[in-house]
């Protein structure tokens, strides 16, 4: 699908679009972010198509919507037992994170329909823009003008701004901190997945060199990414007949990096104590005690432990929650950061419930068995469902923080199969003519 691909305007404009479509820039001089502007733009191509074409939903995509209205009904309940005035999770979760990615994710797939399109196709737009985004993020931090100018054209709160003065962690275009390891751990999987995949005419050494330069940026964002790198790695031990594929995947990164570690030693010996200061935050997993001595600790295991997770006191909290999200200064409800905590406050262990069912229902509507992806071949089949079950584990039990990129991932290949599998007959000049001229009906 990509070969030549700087040598075509229209996929290189693609994935210029696709980029600004995962990395939610938030630029200064304009009052949304970016992929809320490409969702947006998304409601109404999505409007037109449906409008112009016949389109079918199958049952199991049904069953998705109604765990979507099923949440909201949960949130409902609880925001009017607790008379709350908190209607954050409609706006932030179910309008922004899901609504305005689905029809993103929808524009996305439209863009690139004309084309003959694969699950591979369709993840390799995914490692495109994220080694993009590592290429980016990486300049930015070892040239501080570069970053200072990019951060400039960008909005960023209070503590992010302040915590990127100190110099030590990275920040890309629109990625930065957890939320950026978020991203490039998801994408750690993927390309662990085209690793495996590889056909013959396929060179491995290039997803090896992807591999290390997402974990390198995702590390300079947050150390979160460690957790990413791990997830990865056991993905390719699990997948059945591929365990010598992951001896020799992670001997091959191993000899990369050591030998990358040794040339930076040799040609710029001084590395070491230009960023002291990063290397301490990074090894700070390993120094708790000592660092904890000096009253500075930030470490997260221990904020996570100590802090973030607690046991609910009242019984009406573990049954229909306490109805809020969000407090009055826009920071999580209780000051906590973990997905299952956010939830059990906002509506309870049956909110909950639903949550994990509909993330665990998205992730089964893409099962390969049900995919024209992937004719014959069984290992490649084995190889994309684990990958799906990894992200499902990824997004509800590893991260301590809530975030949203599943979506992006999950949205975009469910479009990307429909337009495969359904095989519509879209007039792509036709509805892109409408919409230039407003004319949606």
């Amino acid at each position: 699908m990509f070969k030549d691909l700087l040598r075509t305007p229209a996929k290189l404009l693609f994935l210029l679009i696709f980029f600004f479509y995962v990395f939610d820039v938030n630029f200064s001089f304009v009052p949304i972010t970016t992929s809320v502007g490409i969702g947006m733009i998304g409601v109404v191509a999505l409007i037109a198509f449906m409008l112009t074409e016949n389109i079918r939903v199958e049952s199991k995509s049904v069953k998705a919507v109604w765990l979507l209205f099923l949440l909201v009904l949960c949130l409902l309940i609880s925001v009017i037992y607790n008379q709350s005035t908190d209607f954050s999770f409609l706006f932030k979760e179910i309008f922004r994170n899901n609504i305005l990615v689905f029809s993103g994710a929808f524009l996305m797939a439209l863009m690139c329909s004309r084309w003959e399109i694969s699950a591979r196709d369709g993840l390799k737009c995914f490692i495109f823009v994220s080694a993009l985004q590592s290429v980016i993020t990486i300049i930015s931090f070892i040239v501080p003008p570069v970053g200072e100018s990019l951060r400039s054209i960008q909005s960023f709160n209070d503590r992010i701004a302040n915590v990127l003065g100190d110099g030590i962690r990275a920040f890309g275009l629109g990625a930065g901190f957890d939320r950026g390891s978020f991203i490039m751990s998801f994408l750690l999987i993927i390309t662990c997945y085209l690793y495996v995949t590889c056909g013959e005419e396929e060179k491995k050494g290039k997803y090896i060199f992807l591999y290390i330069l997402q974990a390198f940026a995702g590390l300079l964002m947050a150390r979160s990414i460690i957790t990413g790198v791990a997830f990865s790695l056991l993905y390719i031990l699990l997948i059945p007949r591929k365990k010598f594929v992951a001896f020799k995947f992670v001997l091959k990164l191993v000899l990369t990096i050591a030998s990358f570690v040794a040339l930076v030693m040799v040609f710029f010996p001084n590395v070491l104590e230009k960023y002291q200061g990063t290397i301490v935050w990074l090894t700070e997993f390993f120094n708790t005690e000592k660092i904890a001595a000096t009253g500075k600790t930030t470490n997260t295991l221990d904020t996570l432990f100590n802090h973030m997770y607690f046991v609910p006191e009242k019984t009406s909290t573990w049954v229909i929650g306490d109805g809020y999200y969000l407090n009055q200064h826009g920071s999580p409800y209780m000051n906590v950061d973990p997905c299952y905590m956010r939830y059990l406050l906002l509506f309870g262990v049956a909110g909950t419930a639903v949550f994990l069912i509909f993330i665990i229902t998205l992730a089964f509507i893409l099962r390969s068995d049900e995919s024209d992806y992937f004719g014959e071949d069984k290992e490649h089949k084995t190889a994309y469902d684990l990958m799906l079950v990894f992200f499902v584990l990824e997004q509800l039990l590893i991260y301590v923080k809530l975030d949203f990129h599943f979506y992006f991932i999950v949205y975009f290949m469910l479009w990307l199969e429909f337009f495969n599998k359904k095989k519509f007959p879209v007039n792509y000049e036709a509805l892109m003519e409408r919409l230039t001229a407003g004319n949606i009906f």
